[in-house]
């Protein structure tokens, strides 16, 4: 399913949405270097459609966030230099589409520093670690 309805929200508006923690921590796995001036951070879902997230751009750095309509279940990070003395965090979700929270979603964030690919995240559902019972 292709990703849709990215938004924004402020801290209080996100620490409202209800969001419900991952049952097995997602993997993640990186292809390239992605820039290290952007941490990406999931935070769990919203019902189950939204993939709730925070982006946190280093000191002197500042970001933008759009979804990559190139690549699926991608969005697409562009880092600049910035200004800011400090770390700045931003609040988000984005639709995975009908009932993705239970199926064996993965999602990707691309990395771009002033506008060059650096990199891609990839974050994979994560699974049990017990042993199936026999």
């Amino acid at each position: 399913m292709a990703l849709s309805s990215l938004t924004a929200y402020t801290p209080e508006q996100y620490r409202a949405l209800g969001i419900t923690s991952f049952q097995f921590p997602p993997s993640r796995t990186s292809t390239g270097s992605p820039d290290n001036k952007i941490a990406i951070n999931l935070g769990g879902w919203v019902g189950t459609n939204l993939l709730a997230f925070t982006l946190t751009d280093a000191p002197n750095s500042v970001s933008g966030v759009t979804i990559d309509t190139d690549a699926t279940n991608t969005i697409m990070v562009n880092v600049v230099p910035g200004v800011n003395p400090s770390g700045i965090t931003t609040y988000w979700t984005v639709d995975m589409g009908t009932g993705a929270s239970g199926t064996n979603w993965e999602f990707s964030c691309l990395v771009e520093f002033n506008n060059t690919n650096t990199g891609t995240w990839k974050f994979v559902k994560g699974k049990s670690t017990e042993p199936k019972p026999r």
